[in-house]
């Protein structure tokens, strides 16, 4: 029996508000499930309509440098309008037609708007995601400590995808070093 090997999309979302925004910066790695091996990248500054900024989020993007870098990309036209057709441009260039979204949060954040303003991007994705903050979330209660050092994200989009891809290579780490041979 041979299956197909999988592949994971790691993804982030930087947005407005928490409720009903669409994205105003995304970065995305696909990568092997299996080792993790890095097959191609994209990261953007998104264009969008739904800009209803909460404070919170103008505090949080202001202070790690996203709200400056957006508005000069809007200023001067830079922004992407095409990012779902890239990343999913992205998978089928690498010949692959279905990846499991990985990264932190992203069956609660990601997918619900990538099911919403992205359905190119959402029929190529698996019905499950690989959430390394589930991951991390249990791990502490199991341990009463983090598995990896852990920062307080940097709220952008790339920064905050490779370290979930970290997270998740150290997780796969100890799963396999645990595992018992049948």
């Amino acid at each position: 029996m041979t299956t197909e090997p999988e592949y994971l999309l790691w993804l982030d979302f930087e947005t407005p508000g928490l409720k009903d925004t669409g994205p105003i910066e995304v970065a995305a790695v696909l990568t092997k499930a299996d080792d993790f091996t890095q097959i191609a990248g994209y990261e953007a500054l998104l264009d969008t309509d739904s800009l209803p900024w909460t404070w919170e989020a103008l505090e949080m993007h202001a202070a790690s440098g996203l709200l400056n870098d957006w508005t000069l990309a809007r200023q001067h036209r830079k922004l992407e309008t095409s990012a779902q057709h890239r990343i999913a441009d992205m998978l089928t260039h690498a010949g692959i037609s279905t990846a499991t979204l990985a990264g932190s949060g992203v069956g609660t954040f990601d997918l619900p708007i990538i099911k919403r303003e992205w359905p190119v991007l959402a029929r190529m994705l698996t019905y499950h995601v690989h959430d390394v903050g589930v991951m991390r979330r249990a791990y502490r209660r199991a341990t009463g400590t983090d598995l990896t050092p852990r920062s307080e994200p940097a709220h952008r989009a790339m920064a905050d995808v490779q370290q979930s891809l970290d997270e998740g290579r150290a997780f796969a780490d100890l799963f396999r070093s645990a595992a018992k041979p049948c």
